[in-house]
């Protein structure tokens, strides 16, 4: 059995790094999304309900938008360090997921995430195969 070869901890993390910037993007998308819809220009900005944080469907969504986007971008940070890319990418398919089925993010930053997660579990097989 051949063994891998020794590379430096800077290629290491050079491995991480697609999955890091697609849920770096997908945090960013929810987070916009959420000021959208937090200003008004998500809905109608002519309805006089809408900028009143009374309806409990719209406080919810707004709770939603920005729990996912907090946790994705968490879960980014933690799949950029080697020791903790595995438990990200996980967080982010978990967190990606949840999103996706609530409609955070209008659909686009749970589907960047849930791709940001898949790169970042086959990146950690790339991680654990050249540990030495």
């Amino acid at each position: 059995m051949a063994k891998s070869p020794i590379i430096s901890h800077e290629e290491l993390k050079d491995i991480t790094l697609p999955s890091f910037v697609l849920s770096l993007l997908a945090g960013l998308i929810i987070i916009l999304f959420g000021v959208f819809e937090t200003i008004g220009y998500y809905n109608n900005p002519t309805d006089p309900n809408v900028l009143k944080f009374g309806s409990g469907i719209f406080v919810f969504s707004i709770f939603i938008h920005f729990s996912v986007a907090v946790l994705t971008l968490l879960s980014s940070i933690m799949v950029r360090t080697e020791h903790h890319s595995l438990g990200g990418s996980i967080l982010l398919l978990l967190v990606s997921v949840v999103g996706f089925v609530l409609g955070a993010g209008f659909f686009i930053g749970p589907i960047l995430g849930i791709i940001g997660g898949i790169l970042g579990l086959t990146e950690h097989e790339k991680l654990i195969k050249h540990q030495f």
